[in-house]
């Protein structure tokens, strides 16, 4: 199991549109029906996500599903721009080589889970992200639909891509 998040680039908060959220989400969705990873967690926050997740083919790296996410979403993310929001979309111009737009942070953050105690503290780090001070998206448990919490709060599952931590450490 691995603990993953990445930041929009320069911590832009791109996240904050019920569009790009839904990308996201989608892209999540894709993954996990295609049998590429389980899900076991996830917060989708104005500028950066997190997500607990286990890549089950042990020949794919996780760096490719990783890459694959976050190119993915990236390209839908200039799509929506150009469509809906051109201004926006000119505060992600970048002058590299290989490309013209850039949407998510370098070097993303991926960190081997070992234990079941150190999964949980992840969990619920991920799961107080939305009602921190700081972002104040949710006042209550279950309250910010862009994360997992209504899952192991009451079993729903809203997004239908979930599967309980608890099965991965049998």
């Amino acid at each position: 199991m691995l603990f993953f998040t990445s930041t929009i680039l320069y911590w832009q908060n791109l996240l904050t549109y019920n569009e790009t959220k839904q990308i996201f989400i989608n892209s999540l969705q894709f993954l996990v029906k295609n049998n590429k990873i389980k899900l076991y967690g996830y917060v989708i926050m104005p500028n950066h996500i997190h997500l607990l997740i286990e890549v089950l083919n042990p020949q794919t790296k996780t760096e490719n599903v990783q890459h694959s996410l976050l190119s993915y979403t990236a390209h839908q993310f200039k799509k929506f721009l150009k469509e809906n929001n051109d201004k926006e979309l000119l505060k992600f111009e970048v002058n590299d080589s290989d490309r013209t737009y850039q949407f998510w942070e370098r070097n993303p953050l991926s960190v081997e889970l070992y234990s079941k105690e150190i999964a949980e503290q992840k969990l619920r780090y991920i799961h107080n992200n939305p009602r921190q001070e700081k972002w104040n998206l949710a006042s209550s448990y279950g309250e910010y639909e862009f994360s997992y919490e209504e899952f192991y709060n009451n079993g729903t599952d809203k997004h239908k891509m979930l599967t309980h931590y608890l099965e991965y450490f049998g």
